[in-house]
């Protein structure tokens, strides 16, 4: 009697595309972590990997996240640190943004005429009048 390997069978896709991942990110990339997605998930028919993500300060934190392959290149951190700098840089743009804004300037003074507007004043004399006119 012959003994048959029952062992699953690798896929080769899965195998040659954590090769070409590990190789092109190297320790980013969780070692034997590349699978199908499960069917009815938010990924579709994608191919998930686990990266190992990196904190606040840029340096490796610890932690891991599964995005599809396609993402790994844009991906760093865990969601939540993802968030946190969301927040800082929005508060940063809004900061940056206010401190470059000039003050207003003071609105010019207006003054509104009341009533009517006066007339020029009246000649006194003749001359006086004669004069204004070039005569």
């Amino acid at each position: 009697m012959t003994k048959t390997n029952t062992a699953p069978a690798v896929d080769t896709t899965i195998a040659k595309s954590e090769a070409k991942l590990i190789a092109k990110y190297g320790d980013k990339i969780v070692v034997s972590s590349v699978r199908r997605a499960p069917a009815g998930s938010k990924y579709g028919n994608k191919m998930l990997v686990d990266i190992n993500t990196t904190g606040l300060d840029g340096k490796p934190d610890g932690n891991t996240r599964t995005v599809a392959t396609s993402d790994v290149f844009q991906v760093h951190h865990t969601e939540e640190v993802a968030e946190q700098l969301r927040k800082q840089k929005l508060a940063d743009k809004r900061a940056t943004k206010a401190a470059a804004k000039p003050a207003a300037p003071a609105p010019a003074k207006t003054t509104k005429a009341k009533g009517k507007a006066k007339a020029a004043p009246k000649a006194k004399t003749a001359a006086a009048a004669a004069d204004a006119l070039g005569l």
